[in-house]
């Protein structure tokens, strides 16, 4: 059996494989994943455990002995593993939250857009990039213990309006944006997501009611629910929270633009 074993965000984990190459191929996934945030370890610090086996032309992967997925599309199978992993860091990570949130700067100040995926969120941030605004994130906003919001610089993964399932990997740098580099305030938190007729007027949430709109996509409320009250009613006693629809960005973008100005 051949493993690779490192540390991400405080988070130790073990990739076990009875083939080497997956081992070396799981690695790359994981550096390119985690941004390069990988420290090795000794195999028995790790306390999140992957298993992967290839027998005959199945691929199958377990989790803490537990069985994910089985199956002999390699593709399929290897960009699954790459979502379990983010997952687990996300869920884990050492005194940090890990919201499911678009992430720019704006002028100094982080502005966070928490959405379920299927919401528009990469497609307004890579709209706004263009327009100016500093890039932090199309995935995760990492919150620390102070409210301030770390960058988690991805490829923004824009999706083909014509192929549902079809995605490219844009760095902001081709979108003529910057990528930011050092942890900002939340000025603002802006729940909002695309409909087709959705009009954006934003309506100001009090701290309560905005942190119950964002707790269903704080990662580790079930594993560390203290710590993501904590963090996220820092964020809220600090920061703006709005709730509006929106239609297509290119409609609604100077509207946005100029709501962020006020903060």
């Amino acid at each position: 059996m051949h493993f690779y074993a490192f540390e991400s965000y405080g988070v130790g984990i073990r990739i076990d494989s009875n083939r080497k190459q997956i081992i070396d191929r799981v690695r790359r996934i994981a550096e390119v994943s985690l941004l390069g945030g990988l420290t090795d370890i000794e195999p028995d610090k790790a306390t999140q455990i992957f298993k992967i086996l290839k027998e005959k032309d199945q691929l199958k992967l377990y989790l803490n002995g537990e069985d994910l997925a089985d199956t002999s599309f390699p593709k399929a199978f290897y960009n699954y593993f790459e979502s379990r992993l983010r997952v687990i860091v996300a869920e884990y990570a050492k005194d940090l939250v890990f919201v499911h949130a678009g992430v720019i700067g704006w002028k100094g100040k982080g502005i966070l857009f928490p959405a379920d995926s299927f919401q528009g969120k990469t497609t307004l941030v890579a709209a706004l990039v263009r327009r100016g605004a500093t890039y932090y994130s199309d995935d995760y906003a990492i919150l620390d213990q102070n409210g301030l919001v770390h960058p988690f610089p991805r490829k923004l993964s824009i999706r083909d309006p014509k192929r549902e399932f079809s995605r490219s990997n844009v760095a902001a740098k081709s979108l003529g944006g910057l990528t930011g580099d050092v942890p900002l305030p939340v000025s603002a938190v802006i729940l909002t997501r695309f409909r087709k007729d959705g009009n954006w007027k934003p309506k100001i949430l009090s701290s309560a009611r905005g942190i119950m709109q964002i707790i269903p996509q704080a990662i580790p409320v079930r594993a560390n629910t203290e710590l993501t009250l904590k963090v996220l009613k820092t964020v809220a006693n600090r920061a703006i929270i709005a709730k509006s629809l929106r239609g297509d960005t290119k409609f609604c973008l100077d509207e946005i633009i100029c709501f962020l100005e006020k903060f």
